[in-house]
């Protein structure tokens, strides 16, 4: 997969994020700073938006591996780095997408699948933690989410509406 430019179409401002919710996910109440939550088997994806990098990829990888209760490595977060899978959102924003198992023991009990996209003067995250099992079953949906996200005009659609 070819890298997208980085930086690429930032939001505009005054925008809001919209998405497709993948098929047999369910899109919850959110509340600040979470644009959305859904129920994806017995587990929750969300998606947030805060200003800038919030400290870059090997600061929020650190913070996750911590979610895991796994020791963040520079080793470890090295391997996340280089097994991550850059991507374009259909909305034109740069992004990667982590799966936390290249960095984890082969007896984890819980996972997690990461996406990290450049929305211009802020970063969004997609962020799935879960089972071993529900996460190989739910990578697909989890891409074609972190895919759809697009910026529309805040007038324009409700914030998070499934477009």
């Amino acid at each position: 997969m070819q890298a997208p430019e980085p930086g690429a179409a930032p939001a505009p401002a005054g925008s809001a994020i919209v998405w497709r919710t993948p098929g047999g996910w369910i899109e919850k109440p959110s509340s600040p700073p979470r644009l959305a939550t859904f129920a994806v088997g017995d587990a929750e994806c969300t998606i947030v938006s805060f200003p800038g990098d919030t400290g870059g990829v090997a600061a929020n990888l650190r913070r996750w591996l911590g979610q895991l209760k796994v020791e963040a490595t520079d080793e470890r977060i090295a391997r996340l780095i280089e097994t991550g899978s850059p991507f374009s959102s259909e909305g034109g924003f740069a992004g990667t997408v982590y799966d936390f198992s290249a960095a984890l023991p082969g007896d984890a009990q819980t996972g997690m699948l990461a996406a990290i996209l450049d929305a211009g003067a802020s970063s969004l995250f997609v962020k799935l933690m879960a089972s071993p099992a529900l996460l190989s079953a739910e990578k697909d949906g989890f891409a074609e989410l972190a895919r759809s996200l697009v910026a529309r005009p805040s007038g324009s659609v409700r914030r998070g509406a499934r477009r």
